[in-house]
């Protein structure tokens, strides 16, 4: 029974036939070199752990690397919905900005259109009112005829009498309007009211260039005279009265 746990135990020597402990790689009686059999069964035992080992690893590796880029991912969507709105913020801003640009364009032009037409109708204005003073100056005159004091008879005074021009009479007393018919002189006042004088003659007189006519009041005159109105030479009945003149034109 001792002998056989012994061999169990022991590897014997295929050359000399000595039993040897099976851990020594070599007989100790004649040097032979045994075959690792034993040990190249443990380690084909010990393949298959180092094998599942790997796998695991791989696995894992595998595992972290999809994780690694599918969370990227994840940050990569999230980063572009966030920038998204500020890029729709300023694509809208820039749309914005161009279509202020294009409102003030077209403001800028409707100034201008505005100017231009201002700028025409005042040329216009301006044209007319030259046509206006031109035709003004040109048209026909009734103007008497000068006639030097002397010669001068209540005839001449005769027919209507416009106002054109007044001096030293502020409140407007003197007439707007006299029509001499006769020996009557209607005077019209710029209220609508008349008066009527009814001289028995007229004296015409050269003295200070007046002529008056005769009256209870000596400051009272009419005489007929030169002057420019408006940059033009006229012949015009001046009528004096208490130290205010007006000028009337003869319709």
């Amino acid at each position: 029974m001792n002998q056989n746990n012994q061999n169990i135990n022991e590897k014997q020597c295929p050359q000399c036939g000595t039993f040897n402990e099976l851990a020594v790689a070599f007989c100790t009686n004649c040097g032979f070199v045994f075959q690792p059999i034993e040990r190249s069964a443990k380690r084909k035992k010990m393949v298959w752990p180092w094998l599942l080992g790997l796998l695991i690893l791989v696995l894992i590796v595998g595992g972290s690397s999809y994780f690694v880029l599918t969370n990227a991912q994840d940050k990569s969507v999230t980063t572009l919905k966030k920038r998204q709105p500020k890029l729709n913020n300023r694509q809208e801003s820039v749309a914005n900005s161009k279509e202020e640009a294009s409102i003030a364009a077209e403001n800028a032009s409707l100034k201008k259109q505005n100017a231009s037409s201002q700028a025409s109708v005042q040329s216009t204005n301006k044209a007319s009112s030259s046509s206006a003073a031109t035709s003004s100056s040109a048209k026909t005159n009734h103007d008497p005829v000068l006639k030097a004091p002397e010669t001068l008879s209540k005839t001449d005074l005769e027919g209507q009498w416009q106002l054109v021009e007044r001096a030293g009479d502020p409140n407007e007393v003197l007439p707007v309007k006299i029509n001499a018919a006769g020996n009557a002189i209607v005077m019209t006042t710029k209220n609508g009211e008349t008066s009527t004088m009814y001289p028995e003659s007229i004296r015409w007189s050269s003295t200070d260039q007046l002529n008056y006519l005769e009256s209870a009041d000596a400051q009272f005159a009419m005489t007929i005279e030169k002057k420019v109105i408006n940059g033009q030479e006229r012949v015009l009945l001046k009528h004096v009265d208490e130290g205010k003149t007006a000028w009337y034109e003869k319709l």
